[in-house]
């Protein structure tokens, strides 16, 4: 901890973490943290709750289209020089409009997107923990951002003022990273995409993605025809250990914040990256924080690969951290609303198995969406390949966020245009004559969500370390939008309420009474101390029993001893084994 370090050791410690070579063949050993022997309270005793401020420092087109309506009917306004003038992600705003116009939108996109009421709103209906997104380039500024972000920080101390002034704990969640931790638009950069020109005698710009999709963060994409061929064939330590100083830069700005209560060093890296390359750096991201901010949780994401196998031996013996997985429904195939509901219930067997363990887990994003139709879900006028798999709503496109007076461009659309380009090459998700698609809803929408959603929160919330709606808003999606989701009555408000607790206590009873669930068992403390201490006390109420029962029995009190004695164990390592109910 940095109170038994001198400013000379810490300066020593980071800078080995900082710069020392990264282990891509590491065992568990090397992920273990060392054991407090003066330690009283149990690891991880936490528990947090909330949403997120998703489309606010990280755009996302499909959060806020009223910011990226502008970009529709690209080649009628540009021509041949269309693919210069299109926005699909941060990058791309900024480098389609300019830093001076791009930096113009931003700030008013800021400053409504999230305002005093919104904030306070939230603390009226029970959110407890804010998690941000935000993006390297606030802290460490490179093309194209330069300029085009400029205000960034002083609107985060903005609204970290406002949460405090709320009450209202915030989580800081790198969200996008230098060279794309995953190729989608939500890292910031949907990085490998390509212009196909037009493809149809109508003359519209086509661009492709999904066939080549990855980001080059922790290292260069080999590119192939399939993405199912896509590989890492070298690593970029120098990009990962340039995030680390941008970790590193985020713990110091803010380690004196009392409102800010942790960080998660990076959103959702793609599956096919190394497994031993990540760890690694979430392990130095863990001691850097450690290093300055003891307090602090550190979330570190599953990479969609959570499993005892991956993370059942990592961190032992670590304080305040959890593994984060992000759980959603809605890139599901088309099913009935029982399919959801008792689906919703059953996610929660694998994390009570890592909680089980001792892991401790955060389902750090998760929606009451069970199909694709939230426009743009999965980039602009753009789709996952063969999506939607249901018919969607369609409803007319509102009002922009920012108010009339901001004169956002072509926000809302043009109610008498068809579709207009660049299109995606992949599923369909446009603007039609004014009307933007959404979620289907259901027969029975409000009750039949409101159960998915309690089957959600007894599955995500009482039996792991926490959870996170995405998102705190939305233009349209009321399955995607926290304040909503309450306004319905699918989210509670006062979640202390025994009536409360009692219901998503008990919403998955009928599901999972014949299931097996693994007891949830907090992970001990592998301290030989401990241990010790614990069969000392063992022998000493034996010998009180001794005592008693001497007069009846002196060698069979004894020999009854030794049996016991005999038979304690040693804890091979600190995770418990599952144990059946």
């Amino acid at each position: 901890a940095t109170s038994v370090m001198s400013e000379q050791e810490l300066d020593q410690t980071l800078s080995g973490l900082l710069s020392t070579p990264f282990l891509v063949n590491a065992g568990p050993e090397q992920y273990t943290c060392p054991i407090d022997p003066n330690r009283e309270t149990k690891l991880n005793d936490f528990h947090i709750r909330g949403t997120s401020l998703g489309g606010w420092m990280v755009l996302e087109p499909w959060l806020t289209p009223s910011l990226f309506y502008q970009f529709l009917g690209a080649s009628k306004k540009w021509g041949d020089d269309a693919k210069n003038h299109v926005g699909i992600d941060s990058k791309t705003f900024c480098t389609a409009l300019g830093s001076k116009e791009a930096n113009r939108q931003l700030r008013n996109h800021w400053k409504t997107w999230v305002d005093d009421d919104q904030i306070r709103r939230l603390a009226e209906i029970g959110v407890e923990h804010l998690r941000i997104p935000i993006a390297d380039w606030m802290y460490v500024p490179y093309e194209p951002f330069i300029g085009c972000w400029d205000g960034a920080l002083e609107e985060m101390d903005r609204v970290l003022d406002l949460c405090e002034k709320y009450n209202i704990g915030v989580l800081l969640d790198l969200h996008a990273v230098k060279h794309s931790q995953n190729g989608l638009d939500n890292s910031g950069d949907t990085s490998h995409f390509a212009w196909v020109g037009n493809l149809t005698s109508s003359g519209a710009a086509y661009y492709e993605h999904w066939n080549m999709r990855g980001g080059d963060w922790i290292a260069p994409l080999e590119e192939s025809i399939e993405v199912t061929d896509l590989v890492y064939m070298s690593t970029n330590v120098p990009h990962i250990i340039d995030t680390l100083h941008v970790v590193n830069l985020i713990v110091e700005r803010y380690k004196n914040r009392k409102v800010v209560m942790g960080l998660e060093p990076v959103n959702e890296p793609w599956d096919k990256i190394p497994l031993a390359l990540l760890k690694e750096f979430y392990w130095r991201s863990y001691q850097i924080i450690q290093l300055k901010a003891p307090h602090w949780i550190t979330l570190l994401h599953d990479s969609f690969r959570l499993s005892k196998e991956n993370f059942g031996s990592f961190m032992t013996n670590c304080d305040n951290y959890a593994i984060d997985s992000h759980i959603y429904q809605a890139w599901a195939w088309e099913n009935t609303a029982e399919w959801f509901q008792e689906h919703a219930c059953e996610d929660k067997m694998r994390l009570v198995e890592m909680e089980a363990l001792g892991v401790p887990i955060v389902v750090g994003e998760w929606s009451l969406a069970t199909d694709n139709c939230a426009m743009w879900l999965n980039g602009l006028n753009d789709n996952v390949p063969g999506y939607p798999k249901v018919t969607c709503e369609m409803i007319e496109c509102p009002a922009p966020y920012m108010g009339k007076d901001a004169l956002q461009p072509n926000a809302p659309p043009d109610k008498s245009l068809p579709a207009q380009d660049p299109f995606g090459t992949g599923g369909v998700s446009y603007v039609e004559y004014g009307m933007c698609p959404r979620d289907r809803p259901f027969a029975g929408e409000r009750d039949v969500v409101r159960t998915l959603s309690y089957n959600k929160l007894h599955a995500f919330d009482p039996s792991t370390h926490g959870q996170f709606f995405w998102n705190f808003r939305t233009e349209f999606e009321t399955r995607w939008d926290y304040q909503r989701a309450v306004e319905l009555g699918w989210i509670p408000t006062d979640w202390n309420n025994n009536a409360t607790q009692h219901e998503i206590e008990h919403a998955c009873d009928a599901v999972l009474n014949s299931k097996k669930l693994p007891n949830i068992v907090h992970r001990p403390l592998h301290d030989p101390a401990l241990t010790l201490y614990a069969c000392l006390f063992a022998v000493f109420a034996c010998i009180v029993l001794v005592v008693v029962y001497l007069k009846h029995n002196v060698y069979s009190a004894y020999s009854s001893f030794k049996a016991q004695r005999e038979g304690y164990e040693v804890v091979p390592d600190s995770r418990t084994v599952l144990e059946e109910p």
